[in-house]
């Protein structure tokens, strides 16, 4: 094994590959998510950076690549904030839903506030492909509602049963009035 993790070539096109995707999930953050990420809350990618980070510590000679590692170090700092520290106080659930012709499909992610659950939040995606999504919401939706009132779910936002006008436009009911959201 410790032949295997020395060779250049193996640690080369490791590294080449765990940046490539780092760069392209940060590039694209803007306008498309993946799925995957999305859900795992991105600790995939800050665990390859982390095993990527002490192979570069481990194999350089001199700090001779010390721009490459602070490269990664800094990457891996923006995915432990993005995705361990978020996820503690804020978790996240997820939701698909298809049309009625399942040629296209939704996707909820809601969470409540931890502290007093009276604060939903919840933004939509479409579903690009099999692993990208792209959100459809402006800004994330927030609902609040009085303590004393106990709602369900499907009072505060209804995605279980929501509304296909067409393939393309769909709204959902929600304790603040109707949401609609246009396709691509």
């Amino acid at each position: 094994m410790g032949n295997f993790l020395a060779n250049k070539k193996v640690f080369f096109y490791s590294t080449l590959i765990v940046l490539l995707l780092d760069f392209i999930v940060f590039f694209l953050h803007g306008t498309y998510d993946f799925l995957f990420l999305k859900e795992t809350n991105y600790l995939p990618l800050t665990f390859l950076n982390i095993i990527l980070t002490f192979f570069f510590i481990k194999n350089t000679d001199k700090g001779s690549y010390i721009f490459i590692i602070i490269l990664i170090m800094l990457l891996l700092f923006y995915y432990l904030i993005k995705g361990l520290f978020t996820m503690c106080y804020h978790p996240f659930y997820y939701k698909e839903i298809t049309s009625p012709q399942k040629s296209k499909s939704v996707i909820i992610e809601y969470r409540f506030d931890l502290f007093s659950q009276r604060i939903s939040n919840y933004r939509v995606y479409q579903k690009k492909y099999a692993f990208l999504i792209k959100e459809l919401t402006k800004k994330e939706i927030i609902i609040t509602r009085e303590y004393y009132l106990n709602l369900t779910q499907k009072e505060l936002f209804d995605f279980e049963t929501p509304i296909w006008i067409n393939e393309k436009t769909v709204i959902f009911n929600t304790l603040e009035g109707q949401h609609k959201f246009k396709l691509n």
